[in-house]
């Protein structure tokens, strides 16, 4: 016997799998469950619950559920996460220096004069200042900055035909963001170079050249900011570092040279 139910009785069968198809069982780990649905849930973890019922709970801690459903809440949590682009990014750069170390040393000339202080060194370590402001209506974390920072290594020229030889060196780094709100600014620091000017003094110079110093200088920047593997936003200061520069991931050459 083939039974027809009218078509009222079939969407009324239906309406309860419609109402309740956002909502999902958690469990505490008392063992006491509830039916509800993940409304948001905020930077430091804690939820936004709507229950079955129509009410609304607010800084639910994720700790009060049982483990299964902590993994639900991490997962959740990333995949409506929303979408960050470099446009949500503000990023300024600075060059910054510590302190200066000093020191002369004694120079015999080829005429054979001795100075007992016939050089000066400078050295001082240098570095970027990077400040970074989420311009987003959305709280940001968990993400990684890496980054390589260039200097030009100046060495003195003693001969007339000798080529000034500046050697481009580089130091790779990476940095976990803070946690940032909306609008919020953070500073961070990469590490550092040594750097380094050296000065002759008394009328002293290269025979060859007429030469007199050399002085390193900080070249530039080459960041990015990752989400896991997704590049968010890449910075190249000045521009000119990528034409003659490449990128090479901290991790990479880490491995290299293991």
């Amino acid at each position: 016997m083939n039974i027809r139910l009218p078509l009222i009785a079939l969407l009324l069968l239906s309406l309860p799998s419609f109402a309740h198809a956002d909502y999902r069982t958690f469990t505490n780990s008392e063992g006491t469950s509830i039916e509800a649905k993940i409304i948001s849930i905020d930077a430091t973890g804690y939820l936004s619950l709507e229950m079955s019922s129509g009410q609304k709970l607010s800084k639910v801690d994720p700790k009060a559920f049982s483990k299964q459903d902590q993994a639900y809440f991490t997962k959740w949590k990333k995949e409506n996460a929303p979408k960050i682009s470099e446009r949500d990014f503000e990023i300024q750069l600075n060059t910054s220096r510590g302190k200066t170390e000093r020191r002369k040393e004694p120079v015999t000339t080829t005429s054979g004069t001795f100075y007992k202080h016939g050089v000066e060194i400078k050295t001082w370590p240098a570095f970027y200042n990077i400040k970074l402001r989420n311009m987003s209506q959305h709280t940001m974390e968990g993400l990684r900055m890496e980054y390589i920072i260039f200097k030009e290594a100046d060495s003195m020229v003693y001969m007339k035909d000798e080529r000034k030889d500046i050697k481009m060196l580089r130091k790779e780094g990476t940095l976990k963001v803070p946690t940032m709100t909306s609008m919020r600014e953070i500073e961070v620091q990469t590490q550092s170079l040594p750097m380094q000017e050296i000065k002759y003094l008394n009328g002293i110079y290269a025979i060859g050249s007429g030469d007199t110093k050399s002085k390193d200088d900080l070249a530039g920047i080459w960041l990015r900011i990752y989400d896991g593997q997704e590049l968010l936003v890449e910075k190249i200061y000045p521009d000119k570092i990528a034409r003659s520069e490449r990128w090479e991931a901290p991790q990479k050459r880490s491995n290299k040279r293991s």
